[in-house]
Order: structure tokens, then sequence, then C-alpha cells
């Protein structure tokens, strides 16, 4: 992938979010990928289209997958041509699928128009939870923007470098 064909995918996948969900913010969108490339455009996609992400773990026990799905209510959710069926097993009665890998050339590569603000949730992290329940930990992208300015500006990063874990 270069930047461009990511900008342009994640872009086509932004549009057919907000093609399958209503325009408000905050509405979490449920990401069922391994690591990859396709991860990464769906976070991608659902930040532009201005909602949250929650990345939900493949290889987790459907137990805990549903778990997670409880808490948030997706009313999509958003996964690839090998996790499809395993997602329709998991969370086929409670929200519609969407396998990002037959999303046709239909959407438009140009940015979507986002209503987020800088408290609009970004994303939904779950951590396993001391009492061995999914707890939800809330970032907006005030905290994001933040976080990533305290590490730009403690390792003076520039336009000039090119980093990849940052």
């Amino acid at each position: 992938f270069t930047y461009d064909e990511l900008n342009k995918t994640a872009n086509r996948l932004g549009h057919a979010v907000l093609a399958r969900c209503d325009r408000r913010t905050n509405v979490p969108i449920l990401l069922f990928f391994t690591q990859g490339m396709a991860l990464i455009s769906a976070m991608l996609a659902v930040l532009k289209a201005g909602k949250a992400y929650v990345a939900d773990d493949v290889s987790l026990p459907s137990t805990k997958a549903n778990q997670i799905l409880d808490k948030v209510k997706p009313p999509l959710i958003l996964t690839d041509r090998a996790h499809f069926h395993l997602a329709q097993e998991l969370f086929g009665g409670y929200s519609a699928i969407l396998d990002v890998t037959e999303l046709g050339a239909s959407y438009s590569v140009e940015n979507p128009r986002s209503s987020a603000s800088p408290d609009s949730v970004a994303y939904i992290h779950f951590t396993s939870g001391s009492t061995g329940d999914p707890k939800g930990v809330v970032w907006n992208h005030r905290n994001e923007l933040f976080g990533i300015r305290v590490k730009t500006n403690r390792l003076r990063i520039s336009a000039d470098d090119r980093v990849t874990l940052v």
C-alpha cells in the first residue's frame, strides 16, 4: 500500500460506513480483523466517517467477543473475507456485517465529510478487566492528539523524520 492507496481505500470504506449508519458521531463500529492493512484501513475509515471504532480481536474466545458486543451494541461490524463467516456466527443476529473485501469501487475516494469534534469519541479500547469482565476505556480525539503531541515533542520529531511506530 502507498499512502495514497491507503487514503483512497479508507475514504471508500468511510463512505460505505456512512451509507450504512446515520451521521451521528460517537457511534461505535466494531472492527473484526487480524492485525494488518485491512485493520488499519478500517480504523482510518471509521475515524474519517466521524464514528468511533472498537477493535475486537478475532482470537478472543467467543464469550469475550460477545461481552464486548453486548457493551458496545454497534450498528455495524466491519470484517474481511477471512473472518466474515466467524463474524456472522458470533454476531450475525446483533448487527449488520460488512465484508470490506467485497466493497466495490462505487464509493467515492474523496474524504468523507465528518462532524467529529475534538471531544468526539475516537475509539474504545477494551481491557480484560480485573474481574474477567472486559472494561472499555474511551479515547476522544483530543486525548489522542495530546498523546501524539507529547511523543513528537519529546522525541523532537519533525516533518523530515520517518518513523513507523508513532
